[in-house]
């Protein structure tokens, strides 16, 4: 509450996506729907942060695998761990 306060949020909002539960299990949203500043928004857009963040990680995987193919045809080797790779896909 203090936070709404200091800094005068008049509005809090969120999409259409489902409203997924703090660590604690709590609603991430419960003060502001209390104090009625809550709102959902309908942008009539699905797109989420995760299909964001698989879509940077399918296009970083296809750029790595892209300039390794651009070094081998130029006749250097560039060698790139692909365990590597897929280590970081699987964090994300």
């Amino acid at each position: 509450m203090q936070m709404i306060n200091d800094f005068k949020i008049d509005a809090v909002c969120h999409g259409m996506t489902p409203i997924l539960p703090d660590v604690d299990g709590s609603d991430p949203y419960e003060i502001p729907k209390e104090i009625g500043i809550f709102h959902r928004i309908d942008s009539s857009n699905d797109l989420t942060s995760d299909m964001i963040v698989q879509r940077i990680i399918r296009n970083k995987f296809l750029f790595l695998r892209k300039e390794q193919e651009k070094g081998s045809k130029g006749g250097v080797h560039r060698e790139y761990d692909k365990k590597a790779v897929i280590t970081q896909i699987h964090r994300c």
